[in-house]
């Protein structure tokens, strides 16, 4: 809480701004992953908080690297889902993510945006 406090009243308005377009574009993302059922619900929200961090601290630069890995590795969980039910008792996790999959996959990347966004040097994208 400290931190979107602290953001919205440091930030200049241009950042509000992609903030709240982070805010919408999150929500377009994760009611398309709701309908092709790519998240649980906890992976819903977390997509949400991970999404706006990305999308509303780092702009596009930012967003297209995590996005196109997201949307690559969900087609693919979903294209082998044959192959995996073959395996569904060897691996108890499934096709569809849920938020610890989220926060593993995507949880340094969003903290390397929040201290790129507080000190905006290159070398954390090239870390991201």
């Amino acid at each position: 809480m400290a931190l979107i406090t602290y953001i919205f009243t440091s930030a200049t308005q241009s950042q509000i701004n992609q903030i709240f377009i982070g805010i919408l574009l999150a929500l377009i993302m994760i009611a398309i992953s709701h309908y092709l059922k790519f998240l649980t619900t906890s992976g819903l929200v977390m997509t949400f908080l991970l999404a706006v961090t990305v999308f509303g601290l780092g702009g596009i630069k930012w967003t297209i690297p995590i996005l196109t890995f997201f949307i690559l590795s969900s087609i693919l969980s979903k294209i082998g889902k044959g192959t995996k039910e073959k395996f569904k008792d060897t691996f108890e996790k499934t096709g569809t993510r849920d938020y610890a999959q989220v926060l593993a996959n995507g949880g340094i990347a969003g903290f390397i945006v929040i201290i790129s966004f507080f000190n905006p040097k290159e070398y954390f994208y090239l870390f991201y």
